[in-house]
């Protein structure tokens, strides 16, 4: 009984003199493992993982190993601080982006912070490499700067970009500059049969567009129809366009007003070149100025 009594206490001594030991060794291997995920891992999920544990860690380990845990820290921490975030593709209400560092491009399912001056009603994906977040942004107008703030927290160190994007891109609007003028370029002594149309517009958006028609409304004269027209225009400003175009004119109800200006609704219509809708500008009361040949 004494010898195993013996036996049991010099096992335990040896067991705790040998535990620390032990426990050395465990935060050895875990510190090798979270240098090899900095090194090769291409998850940022990850790697954050790995640089909260490694903070973690630091604190319980003896001063030989230290200086390697310290060395480990400042490569987890230039690698954080280096990642940007960059855009694949951005349109009103959609962003697409992916991370990156030193030309490595890195995967991150977990949803970053998502803030903006002015949107709202965030929603986030994450597939592969590729991050998409969508939005809404009817409190945002085209007379501000708007952008979607993304951000990743990685305990002390903060990953973040700011996206702008442009309400007005892919809108079209224009307005009609001076009113018309019509030239007559083939007519007889009932009807004024053919016209050159000249007019200036003031698109207020890039987005380019093509007129495609035409149609002016006189009084008592019966429609000019300016049809079949490819009049492209794109950014912003005031652009002079001209179309020919054939119509029935009644010379006497419009003769009379040769060089006046004269008051026409009508209506033009176009197509959107980067979206292929197609849209209509009505107007009313536009002044038309008459040149007409003398039969």
């Amino acid at each position: 009984m004494r010898r195993s009594l013996t036996s049991v206490i010099a096992m335990l001594l040896l067991m705790i003199t040998a535990a620390p030991q032990l426990l050395g060794q465990e935060k050895e291997i875990a510190l090798k493992e979270i240098s090899r995920v900095a090194e090769q891992s291409a998850s940022l999920d990850e790697i954050g993982q790995k640089y909260r544990e490694l903070l973690n860690l630091l604190p319980q380990l003896g001063d030989t190993a230290k200086g390697a845990a310290n060395l480990c820290l400042a490569k987890y921490q230039g690698l954080l601080k280096s990642f940007s975030l960059k855009i694949i593709s951005a349109s009103p209400g959609k962003l697409a982006y992916f991370l990156t560092s030193g030309g490595k491009t890195y995967r991150c399912t977990t949803k970053p912070l998502i803030r903006s001056n002015c949107a709202g009603l965030f929603s986030f994906t994450s597939s592969a490499d590729t991050n998409k977040i969508s939005y809404e942004y009817n409190g945002c107008f085209d007379s501000q700067v708007n952008k979607i703030i993304v951000e990743y927290e990685f305990e002390d160190i903060v990953v973040k970009n700011e996206f702008p994007f442009d309400v007005s891109a892919g809108k079209v609007d224009f307005s009609i500059v001076d009113g018309f003028r019509l030239t007559e370029d083939d007519g007889d002594s009932l009807y004024i049969r053919q016209c050159t149309l000249g007019f200036s517009i003031n698109s207020k958006y890039q987005a380019g567009f093509t007129i495609k028609s035409v149609k002016l409304e006189f009084s008592g004269g019966g429609p000019a129809m300016f049809d079949g027209l490819n009049l492209k225009v794109s950014g912003k400003g005031i652009r002079s366009l001209s179309a020919e175009g054939h119509m029935s004119l009644r010379r006497n109800r419009v003769a009379s007003r040769q060089g006046m200006p004269e008051m026409v609704s009508g209506s033009i219509q176009y197509v959107n070149l980067s979206t292929g809708a197609s849209g209509i500008l009505k107007f009313y009361s536009e002044k038309v100025s008459l040149y007409l040949q003398q039969n």
